[in-house]
């Protein structure tokens, strides 16, 4: 059974039953070893369908990154304008309680950005993950950090994370990233004092 991951209402149902298959396959599989016809099955739909929507496999992936990111700027907004320590751990918190979905999210940046496909949905994403970047910033300098030291700050969060990230799977370092909700708490506290502390 599917586990509902994106719900943006602007999307046609359809739309989102695939690229909530395509997400959960991806976490259950791996997103390199899954192929289109995997994602029809597991979505319900005919090919017909299936590609009505989609150009292919980085077109899907290209979607979900922008839903991701979508969904990211839209609950960090609010906190942009008035957020406290408390809510952007929180914030941070649930954005790093998932290592198996932002596992896959990385693989699926990193084949696209190999690729650079000219793909509208792509080029949608890159817009969209600058305007997420941006934001961040502005939640920094809201807090008397320069716009340089702000950038800093978030490229300091995003290192952290992909760092994180590629370490979870890695048998060496397993034990070290044992207790999830623990590590992620820890992450969240620090990326919430990077943004917040002047």
């Amino acid at each position: 059974m599917l586990t509902p991951v994106f719900h943006n209402p602007n999307l046609a149902p359809m739309e989102l039953t695939i690229l909530n298959a395509a997400i959960n396959l991806a976490i259950r599989t791996s997103a390199d070893r899954i192929s289109m016809t995997q994602i029809q099955k597991v979505a319900g739909v005919s090919k017909a369908t299936l590609y009505q929507y989609f150009a292919g496999k980085l077109d899907i992936w290209a979607a979900i990154l922008l839903e991701e990111d979508i969904e990211r700027a839209r609950d960090a907004g609010p906190l942009v304008r008035n957020g406290d320590a408390d809510a952007w751990e929180s914030y941070f918190y649930r954005l790093t309680l998932h290592p198996a979905k932002l596992v896959v999210l990385q693989k699926m940046e990193q084949a696209l950005r190999q690729e650079d496909p000219d793909l509208p949905r792509y080029k949608d994403w890159l817009r969209q993950r600058r305007s997420y970047l941006s934001l961040m910033v502005q939640a920094a300098q809201q807090h008397g950090v320069d716009e340089m030291e702000a950038r800093q700050r978030v490229a300091m969060v995003w290192t952290t994370l992909e760092g994180w990230l590629r370490l979870y799977n890695e048998p060496d370092f397993r034990e070290f990233c044992a207790g999830r909700q623990i590590f992620a708490q820890t992450l969240a506290k620090q990326f919430s004092q990077w943004v917040m502390d002047a």
